[in-house]
């Protein structure tokens, strides 16, 4: 027995920095949504929280294979328009994710507090190397 559990302490030992490493990180309960797609020498990874959680926000990370899968790049989308998502809006919410060769492209939603109906912006984010650039966004248009 002892034999067996020394071999398993080898083997398990050396592994453990790469384990660290990892981007495999918990998955909040406020998770909705999650895909990734490899995008050149990174995997682009992106996780839609629940609008109507204490964290509504959208999360776009880049993740090196390379580098024992670390996360080297990462947005957290908590504001829009210079409003925080969870306050600034009656609702908002991200939506229509695709993948591109060199990004993503996605649909921000929102109804303001103050006027009427849902407004509606089309955003995209590329990646150059192991950087996403910045987050542009149409100008926002009334949804008829």
């Amino acid at each position: 027995m002892k034999k067996r559990q020394l071999l398993t302490a080898l083997v398990m030992f050396p592994l453990h920095p790469i384990f660290d490493a990892v981007a495999a990180d918990e998955i909040s309960v406020y998770a909705m949504e999650m895909n990734v797609k490899r995008i050149n020498e990174v995997i682009f990874r992106y996780t839609r929280f629940n609008s109507e959680s204490p964290y509504p926000c959208l999360r776009l990370e880049l993740i090196s294979p390379q580098k024992h899968w670390k996360v080297v790049d990462r947005k957290d989308m908590c504001e829009m328009n210079g409003k925080d998502l969870g306050v600034g809006y009656s609702y908002s919410g991200f939506d229509s994710f695709v993948f591109k060769e060199d990004g993503i492209t996605f649909r921000f939603n929102y109804f303001e507090k103050d006027n009427y109906g849902e407004y509606s912006q089309h955003c995209s984010v590329v990646v150059v190397g192991e950087k996403m650039q910045a987050v542009e966004c149409s100008d926002p248009g009334l949804v008829e």
